[in-house]
């Protein structure tokens, strides 16, 4: 059985922008994340907005092989 696990992240957070990309140990928060459903067997599915500012985190993905998805920015449920 596969499992997946949905990433919801955005990088235009209010209180502290771009926290994905901080930096935790020897990777940012992003990386450490996908590493850990990676090591539990679980699929990621990054989901983020179609704003500019985001597309770093959709060629993260491209990079690292991992779907992705651009929805709603207003919305988390229509992501």
């Amino acid at each position: 059985m596969k499992i997946n696990g949905i990433i919801l992240v955005r990088s235009a957070s209010s209180r502290l922008k771009n926290k994905c990309y901080l930096e935790f140990g020897t990777v940012s928060i992003i990386e450490h994340i996908v590493n850990r459903c990676k090591n539990y067997k679980i699929n990621p599915i990054i989901c983020t907005t179609k704003k500019k500012e985001d597309k770093k985190l959709i060629n993260f993905a491209k990079r690292n092989k991992i779907r992705f998805f651009a929805g709603s920015a207003k919305n988390k449920i229509l992501r």
